[in-house]
């Protein structure tokens, strides 16, 4: 399918200062909240567009992009799925803004969030500009159901984070090799230090972090994801293959862990699961939230296994 663009506002973008990027695939819903949010911004709306790239959504995300046409200058591209670095390159081809702002679309922006990017970014020329944001589980009103604070201390990863175009044509924008989830910005982040990009917070860039209530439904597309990321983390090493990286990807602890943890039926809920269920129906929050993340990791170590079998066995081919 070729990509689709429509402009929803009409106009001159020659004004615009910030383009902010939000890819999305499907979750019609929350995008609604992060474009309402976005629409209430104390910057200037004349000096900022918003590029909603759809990566292959089976919802209706177009209709949605017109409900925002008279409060925000945003364009719309459509494009097959494809991964979430062909979505951000794509956004990044076709921002007009010199300072681009990337932002997930489970993200709920506070109104000083674009104007304290731009700020920072008259103080720190080419910076990494980091924005901080507190977890909520209900992105209606996040405000009151949100916990502490948080920023990442990692050099570069995407949500809610800034840099100049100038700066990530310079460091090649992300590699389209990540299709699946996971490591497709801490790679980017590693060729944005060797071209000498430095990073800074700013805590007042904040946003609303949107998390699901779990429920144990949810194990299945967690598995999924943790596989994936299992095989994008050798894809980084194989990429970068130093020291920092291997840590960072295929930790030795975390895999012997893993294994082990992945050989056990009574945590892993594909041989039956027995303890995730126990926790999980007797309410038993707080432990059953540390066996997910048990069970996570070697759903990581299982998909860093897979990857690496598959090297092989091209290698002996």
């Amino acid at each position: 399918m070729k990509e689709k663009d429509f402009t929803v506002q009409e106009g001159s973008f020659t004004s615009v200062k910030v383009s902010i990027i939000i890819p999305t695939f499907n979750r019609r819903d929350l995008l609604f909240y992060c474009l309402k949010s976005l629409s209430n911004q104390t910057f200037p709306g004349d000096n900022f567009e918003v590029l909603v790239i759809d990566d292959g959504s089976t919802e209706d995300i177009s209709s949605l992009i017109k409900e925002f046409n008279q409060n925000l200058s945003i364009r719309y591209f459509r494009q097959d799925k494809k991964g979430q670095a062909s979505a951000e390159n794509l956004g990044i081809k076709h921002a007009a803004g010199e300072i681009i702002l990337f932002l997930d679309n489970d993200m709920i922006s506070t109104p000083v969030l674009v104007e304290e990017h731009f700020k920072s970014h008259q103080i720190y020329k080419n910076y990494i500009i980091r924005g901080s944001y507190a977890n909520t589980s209900d992105y209606i009103n996040p405000e009151g159901a949100s916990e502490g604070r948080f920023y990442s201390s990692a050099f570069f990863i995407n949500g809610n984070v800034s840099m100049t175009k100038k700066l990530l044509l310079k460091a090649g924008m992300f590699d389209e090799d990540f299709s699946g989830y996971g490591w497709l910005d801490l790679e980017l982040g590693v060729r944005l230090k060797k071209i000498g990009a430095k990073a800074i917070t700013n805590e007042k860039a904040f946003t609303y972090h949107y998390q699901k209530n779990f429920v144990i439904e949810d194990l299945a597309a967690i598995y999924k994801k943790e596989v994936e990321r299992g095989h994008m983390g050798v894809l980084f090493y194989f990429k970068h293959p130093c020291l920092k990286v291997k840590l960072a990807t295929m930790n030795p602890l975390v895999m012997f862990i893993g294994f082990l943890l992945y050989k056990c039926d009574w945590l892993n809920p594909l041989k039956g699961g027995k303890i995730l269920s126990f926790l999980y129906n007797n309410k038993l929050n707080w432990l059953f939230r540390h066996a997910v993340n048990l069970a996570a990791m070697s759903w990581y170590s299982s998909g860093v296994r897979e990857a690496l079998i598959g090297i092989k066995h091209e290698n002996v081919i």
